[in-house]
């Protein structure tokens, strides 16, 4: 059970982020980077090849078979430009639905405080006190009458982690 005090769910920030969670990260990400560079290792070669003197030649390596290459490659470039298409299409076909209806949020009107106070049963000094506490908690039964209010004056330095 967890004490009332805590907010919840928890905040985790990054000065508060364990130093084994940092040390996982770091080495997940440095094998991802190892992962991927070692997948790439025939283009990094070729390129690297090709940037040495004399630049723009191939001194050390065969050039690669482009006409293989595209032949394997060929069904997923066609597929991905498929996809693109599609895509495109609907987007434009349903671009009134995607497009959002308001741009500019608006703030919602002022509520003139008599009324409020009227529409309620509420006194307009218990009103004004709620609106100066940081939170307040309002019990409201079906048909919008307020039953219990708990306002508690919390500020920053009460909240302990």
């Amino acid at each position: 059970m967890r004490p009332d005090s805590l907010p919840w769910p928890p905040l985790v920030t990054a000065d508060k982020v364990p130093l084994r969670i940092r040390a996982r990260d770091f080495l997940l990400t440095l094998l991802a980077w190892a992962a991927f560079c070692w997948m790439m290792m025939d283009a990094l070669q070729l390129t690297f090849d090709w940037l040495r003197p004399p630049f723009g030649q191939l001194t050390f390596l065969d050039a690669p078979d482009w006409d293989a290459l595209w032949k394997a490659l060929r069904p997923f470039v066609q597929l991905t430009g498929l996809l693109v298409v599609w895509i495109s299409f609907w987007a434009v076909y349903r671009r009134k639905t995607l497009r959002p209806q308001q741009t500019v949020p608006q703030a919602p009107a002022t509520l003139d405080p008599e009324l409020l106070c009227a529409r309620y049963a509420v006194a307009m000094h218990q009103l004004e006190l709620w609106q100066r506490t940081r939170c307040v908690t309002v019990d409201v039964v079906e048909g919008g009458r307020i039953i219990a209010v708990d306002a508690q004056e919390t500020s920053l330095s009460q909240i302990r982690l």
